[in-house]
């Protein structure tokens, strides 16, 4: 009784807890409280039950709150090899930006919350913030050679380590990570990539498909067993701009499937983004053998952006159909040189968190 009336009474406090932690967890939680639940509804009867059905909508619920972040990483690992938009790259590098240093205001102090160096091209070197110190490596062609992420542990620091490699032509060859290899084979006449990696003793293989502008629009991402893990697809426009992308991810028990639709204005900009989410989990209600009940949740997210003349977004409305908690109001603010000076975020209610950004310049 103590998680029902922990979560039935505060059930705000349960659904933030629940939606910072990863996919998997959140899944294996549900499945605990699920069972607990059923076990629970059995002994207590209707007011018991009618409690379960609450906090399991709670708990797929937290899982539609987080959006597409849960999803497996990118195609060819694009969050470390591109850390940086292009136009934000471009721009750091025209105003000849050394480093930069955001600072959390909070009850009027500034406190160092994450300090950036970049090189002349505008491309980042170190990142640094209270977890993790991140390093960047580049070849002549600005492609990332060297990642290191040292990450703040109860215990001290640990490090991750990935190296690429490329062909001439900037196609990636292979990577090196922590605990596994990938090397990479493409075939022009089908425009299809495959990864084949190898980590401890097994081996998996993941294939991206891309358009004729090399564009990335199919991946499909595979278990050791060659089940098939995720699928992303994307659609882009006749003008090359993304105007909506599916992912599915498929476990031996949950389907998470998630649709991302784009609408840009006058100025082909983006202004609108609708994130519909589905999620359905099996299990058994006798806490073992083949699942024989399901339970499942969608929710629709919506992030709406308003624009400046220049088409820079100043401010992002951030809402989930149904649910009142879930929401975030941000705006930036930019100086002369279209540098973000200052932005805050505000979740849910209450004051908003400010951030000032503070830059240093190459002579």
């Amino acid at each position: 009784m103590f998680w029902f009336n922990l979560l039935y009474n505060n059930y705000a406090l349960g659904l933030f807890s629940v939606g910072r932690l990863p996919f998997l967890y959140k899944v294996r939680l549900m499945a605990i409280l699920v069972q607990y639940l059923q076990n629970e509804g059995r002994i207590m009867g209707k007011e018991m039950r009618q409690g379960y059905s609450f906090i399991i909508k709670i708990c797929v619920f937290s899982c539609i709150l987080v959006g597409v972040s849960s999803a497996v990483a990118l195609a060819q690992y694009d969050d470390i090899r591109y850390p940086r938009k292009p136009e934000e790259l471009e721009l750091f590098k025209k105003n000849r930006v050394m480093g930069e240093t955001q600072w959390s205001i909070e009850n009027d102090k500034k406190l160092p919350y994450m300090t950036s160096v970049f090189d002349t091209g505008g491309r980042v070197v170190i990142a640094q913030d209270y977890h993790h110190i991140k390093y960047y490596s580049y070849d002549a062609k600005g492609n990332v050679t060297v990642f290191l992420d040292s990450a703040r542990k109860d215990t001290g620091y640990t490090v991750s380590e990935y190296k690429f490699r490329y062909s001439e032509n900037g196609m990636l060859l292979g990577v090196d990570g922590p605990g596994f290899k990938s090397g990479f084979v493409y075939d022009p006449g089908k425009r299809k990539l495959t990864e084949t990696m190898v980590k401890d003793d097994t081996t998996r293989k993941n294939v991206f498909l891309y358009d004729k502008n090399n564009r990335l629009k199919e991946a499909f991402f595979y278990a050791p067993d060659h089940s098939r893990t995720a699928h992303f697809l994307k659609n882009y426009g006749q003008d090359g701009r993304l105007y909506n992308e599916c992912q599915v991810q498929l476990g031996k028990n949950y389907r998470d499937s998630t649709l991302s639709i784009n609408e840009y204005g006058d100025k082909k900009q983006l202004v609108k983004k609708q994130v519909f989410r589905f999620l359905e989990f099996k299990y058994n209600s006798t806490g073992s053998g083949q699942p024989n009940r399901s339970v499942s949740h969608d929710g629709i997210a919506t992030y709406e952006y308003s624009l400046d003349s220049l088409g820079r977004p100043i401010a992002e409305e951030y809402s989930v159909k149904d649910d009142k908690l879930s929401y975030s109001y941000s705006t930036w603010t930019y100086d002369n040189k279209g540098l973000v000076t200052k932005n805050t975020y505000l979740f849910g209610h209450g004051e908003p968190k400010v951030t000032e950004h503070e830059y240093y310049y190459y002579k």
